[in-house]
């Protein structure tokens, strides 16, 4: 039989290439419990977001600010072009601002998965986490679109009975499980999730200690 010490180093040198340390803040973890895999979900589909927001925005913003003047005319009300050019100007403020929500979004967001739980942690000036302990996890759910196996990432469900709930896109609270969104090289992920779960079960089962290390 396999030393568990040695099972556990071996499991963590083929973690996947997404790993990242430093995104899970370690004060929350409870003695005795270590990280084993961490990372954010993919950057692209936030930044994408941000940049259709920002574009959006901007191309009503320019349209009031340079429209404004012949509107103003028509409406033979100078302080009509003014209101319009400060709307136009917000517009794009807000167009900017939206695409800065959604990148600190995805920098306060982390997947996480420990010697004991999967968490999900998100929310930077109120911070939410959530969790669920391996031996409550009835079923991992992966699922990837057309565009989403085109950039690289999918969704992970991690259910707590065996009829998942459907999936909802941002929402870190998913009823029924826990929900990694956007995930980076999702099969390599699952697989070693999976890798995970039957490790830890085995020396959970056989009383074995092992000793954890952080990065």
């Amino acid at each position: 039989m396999m030393d568990p010490d040695c099972e556990v180093r071996e499991l963590l040198e083929h973690r996947p290439r997404s790993h990242g340390s430093g995104s899970f803040p370690r004060e929350y973890l409870p003695r005795g419990e270590a990280v084993l895999f961490e990372t954010r979900p993919a950057l692209g589909i936030y930044f994408l977001g941000g940049i259709a927001i920002v574009f959006v925005s901007t191309l009503l913003g320019l349209l009031l600010f340079y429209g404004a003047p012949s509107l103003g005319a028509s409406a033979s009300a100078a302080g009509v072009t003014s209101l319009l050019q400060a709307l136009g100007l917000i517009a794009i403020v807000l167009g900017i601002l939206g695409l800065a929500a959604l990148v600190l979004r995805w920098y306060s967001t982390s997947y996480v998965v420990t010697n004991r739980r999967v968490v999900r942690k998100f929310g930077f000036f109120s911070r939410i986490i959530v969790d669920a302990r391996f031996d409550k996890i009835q079923a991992v759910t992966l699922t990837q679109a057309g565009g989403s196996r085109v950039g690289g990432f999918g969704h992970l469900l991690f259910s707590l009975s065996t009829f998942p709930a459907p999936i909802s896109p941002f929402s870190g609270i998913q009823h029924g499980g826990v929900l990694w969104f956007a995930v980076p090289d999702p099969l390599e992920v699952r697989a070693f999730m999976e890798d995970v779960f039957d490790t830890f079960s085995r020396i959970d089962r056989s009383g074995a200690r092992v000793a954890l290390e952080e990065d």
